[in-house]
């Protein structure tokens, strides 16, 4: 079950990925956007498309609505709205320390008129509501772990091109000769490629050089299959078909399974206007079934996709 209000959800917990910590940074981000500029960053008419906008587009620059932001704040923000988990603070803290950055770069610039502020340098005028942030002690993790990451995406990177080098090298090498092929080449290649090594073996009585790759340790993926809606429903851009697997099982989909059969089987049947309609009809319930989480948002993104053209 999918937990949260449609249009502050992150984009992997819409899908019905596996959720971190960076998906809560990500509903922060939008709430930061929302407190600076007065709107959300992605404005649509509904949930639906309010949830299909952050997964193909990036959020706009908050400065785009509020010039006088400061640079740092921005970034953070759009750091914290990055469509991929892995390019957001991993966790709150680090987005903490982001913020608690801000607060240097733009102290003493006279063009950024948004600060935060230490309660206790709050000026005496200042009214009981005026804004401000309690004291906390300094964090300094995030620059650390995205470093991390970066280097963990330049090894995975690394190994991927020994390997693609390695197999155009034996190629021009033998040609048409009688040798083995670079088919014939077994290649391991780790799900982690930080916890890898990298050796350079011949096999027995062929000149074909071997790239192996070794994990220490087995990694456990999570992302879930890119040909399935959510787990247990295949994606499909045949409306029939899609209608044919919710009927199959109703409650995999969510409370009100039974209902949306029953409105995509008269969209289905109808033909010309009243097609249209029906179809508008049931793309607007959609909506209402996904914010009241009677629907899961995937499906409710999915078919509205595969309505739109209909309506």
């Amino acid at each position: 079950m999918v937990i949260g209000t449609p249009r502050y959800l992150a984009p992997e917990q819409a899908l019905g990925l596996p959720v971190t910590p960076a998906t809560d940074v990500y509903a922060m981000g939008i709430v930061m956007f929302e407190m600076l500029t007065g709107r959300r960053p992605f404005e649509a008419d509904s949930p639906t498309a309010a949830a299909l906008a952050q997964q193909s587009s990036t959020a706009p620059d908050v400065r785009s609505v509020r010039p006088d932001v400061p640079t740092a704040l921005a970034a953070a923000i759009a750091c914290a709205l990055a469509t991929e988990p892995v390019d957001r603070p991993a966790t709150a803290a680090e987005l903490l320390a982001l913020l608690d950055a801000t607060t240097s770069t733009s102290a003493g610039s006279p063009t950024d008129a948004t600060q935060l502020m230490d309660s206790t340098t709050r000026p005496a005028s200042a009214g009981l509501d005026a804004t401000k942030v309690l004291p906390v002690a300094p964090i300094n993790v995030g620059k650390r772990a995205r470093r991390d990451r970066t280097a963990r995406k330049a090894v995975v990177m690394f190994a991927v091109l020994l390997v693609v080098l390695g197999g155009v090298i034996a190629a021009a090498t033998l040609g048409d000769s009688g040798n083995p092929s670079a088919d014939d080449a077994v290649v391991t290649v780790p799900a982690d490629a930080a916890a890898a090594t990298i050796t350079d073996t011949q096999p027995p009585s062929t000149t074909l050089p071997v790239i192996v790759l070794t994990v220490a340790e087995p990694v456990e993926t999570t992302q879930a299959p890119v040909d399935e809606v959510i787990p247990g429903f295949p994606a499909t851009d045949d409306i029939e078909v899609f209608l044919a697997q919710v009927e199959g099982d109703p409650e995999l989909i969510g409370v009100s399974g039974e209902a949306l059969a029953d409105e995509l089987r008269n969209v289905i049947e109808r033909r010309g206007g009243k097609q249209r309609e029906a179809a508008e009809d049931l793309r607007d319930e959609l909506a209402d079934w996904a914010e009241a989480d009677e629907i899961h948002p995937a499906i409710a993104v999915a078919l509205d996709e595969l309505l739109a053209p209909l309506a």
